[in-house]
């Protein structure tokens, strides 16, 4: 019953009649199950999460289902009603984001090297492979960044982490530690 036809993927007319596996992907209509499963035996179900690909882009989207109280004999019914969080799903990204990178470089930073330092000795040891850990630092960052201004600085420590990133391998790591000291694992 919503007003807002533009975030349907076909038209209303097209959708009915149709099961949610057929009108939902998967892991959509799976969540979509789960809630109505979950509503049939407990008499709700709230906070179920899925995403969707519509013409808008990506939205994401929260569920709840409610039984429909009914007399003895008459269908079971539920009241679905699933809103777009699609924003507080954006900011929950964005946080996590800067948590796990540096705001300058967009690099991983200390806590994400950390974790996948952690990663790369376990594997190592499962493995019995060797990894390799490099720590740069800038020489005379400081004097430049004197000399020339904290823009240029922040322009080069863009530049060296666009350079270290680009002759990495895709299951290596470049993070910046702070300053102008960085790690490639």
């Amino acid at each position: 019953h919503s007003r807002n036809t533009a975030l349907l993927a076909h038209a209303p007319e097209v959708l009915l009649g149709c099961t949610v596996n057929e009108v939902l992907p998967k892991d959509a209509a799976d969540a979509c199950m789960s809630a109505l499963h979950e509503a049939q035996l407990t008499g709700g179900s709230h906070g179920k999460q899925y995403s969707l690909e519509l013409p808008a882009g990506k939205l994401w989207f929260e569920l709840s289902v409610v039984r429909k109280p009914t007399v003895p004999g008459e269908e079971e019914r539920f009241i679905a009603i699933a809103r777009d969080i699609s924003e507080r799903k954006g900011a929950e990204e964005a946080i996590r984001h800067l948590a796990f990178h540096d705001t300058l470089t967009g690099l991983p930073n200390r806590r994400l090297l950390t974790d996948r330092l952690q990663q790369a000795m376990g594997t190592s040891q499962r493995k019995g492979e060797y990894g390799a850990l490099m720590f740069l630092d800038l020489d005379q960052f400081k004097q430049l960044n004197d000399t020339y201004g904290h823009d240029i600085g922040d322009l080069l420590l863009q530049e060296v982490a666009r350079r270290l990133h680009q002759s990495i391998r895709a299951v290596d790591t470049v993070a910046r530690l702070g300053g102008d000291e960085f790690v490639v694992l």
